[in-house]
């Protein structure tokens, strides 16, 4: 991954803002619902969307709510990244685990290190740092009403949200290959 990231760098890089960004404050949030599918929100702009079908397998077997609450945060990164330089921002979620793996930067599952390392590529060409910080679900109204694709409600959270989704990434360009 690095010898990649040296072959496309500018050698240009910034210092980061000295304040860390909370995600509320940045207007910033995802979920996942583990049957359904995955929602986010930024500044306005939004996706949801329900699970591929090429990530099937991954979601039939015992797959943990970390992969699920991680797949929307790196789905983020993927859209907005680019808008994140040279910002600490602080992923909210609702998840203890997807927590403590943002906050390690590892996990000992394959498919969740996948998204890690995407993650992990998006902040390093778009030049920002990551952790996350546990929130109660109560509390992330917007994204859990997208990834339940209950609209009456993000409408009534986010009346200012444009009119149309974002389409979503393929699979294939959320998780490292």
């Amino acid at each position: 991954m690095w010898y990649i990231f040296l072959k496309q760098w500018n050698c240009v890089s910034f210092f980061y803002d000295t304040f860390t960004t909370n995600a509320a404050d940045f207007e910033l949030y995802t979920d996942a619902a583990s049957t359904l599918g995955f929602g986010g929100y930024f500044k306005g702009h939004w996706f949801c969307s329900s699970w591929p079908p090429e990530l099937q397998n991954i979601l039939d077997s015992d797959m943990s709510m970390a992969f699920r609450e991680l797949y929307p945060i790196a789905v983020a990164a993927v859209l907005w990244g680019k808008h994140w330089t040279r910002k600490r921002i602080v992923f909210h979620c609702d998840n203890e685990s997807t927590v403590n793996i943002i906050n390690k930067g590892r996990s000992k599952v394959q498919d969740i290190m996948k998204l890690m390392r995407k993650l992990t590529w998006l902040a390093a060409i778009n030049n920002f740092t990551f952790s996350s910080k546990h929130i109660p679900g109560v509390k992330n109204v917007i994204a859990d009403s997208l990834s339940r694709f209950d609209f009456q409600t993000f409408r009534k959270e986010a009346p200012e949200a444009d009119a149309q989704a974002m389409i979503c990434p393929h699979f294939s360009l959320v998780m490292w290959n």
